[in-house]
């Protein structure tokens, strides 16, 4: 069963993915697309920051180019709201970099 079908009607729907872990980017459109058949309304993406040398380093830090493009793609699949954030083990560091209009 999908959560809208239990929430009550206009419930937005949300889930997060967290980049710079060794994903590729075909690996993040796929996401995107499953994102998508699945009804979500808001999608947002964050740069995986380490917390501790304990943890598992960053593999990659995201350019301002590469959040551009999931943007883009965000807005081709139009229900999708998208959101970048810069994120950190203990939340939101700097700022969010886009969050696209409701368009459905």
């Amino acid at each position: 069963m999908m959560a809208k079908e239990y929430a009550p009607v206009g419930t937005l729907t949300k889930t997060s993915i967290m980049l710079g872990c060794g994903e590729t980017p075909d690996q993040v459109v796929k996401t995107m697309e499953k994102v998508r058949v699945a009804g979500v309304d808001v999608m947002t993406f964050g740069q995986y920051m380490r917390p501790s040398k304990r943890h598992m380093p960053v593999s990659e830090y995201v350019t301002p180019e590469a959040f551009n493009k999931y943007q883009t793609l965000g807005m081709e699949m139009v229900r999708l709201l998208f959101m970048c954030l810069n994120l950190t083990y203990f939340g939101l560091e700097k700022y969010s970099y886009f969050l696209l209009p409701w368009t459905c």
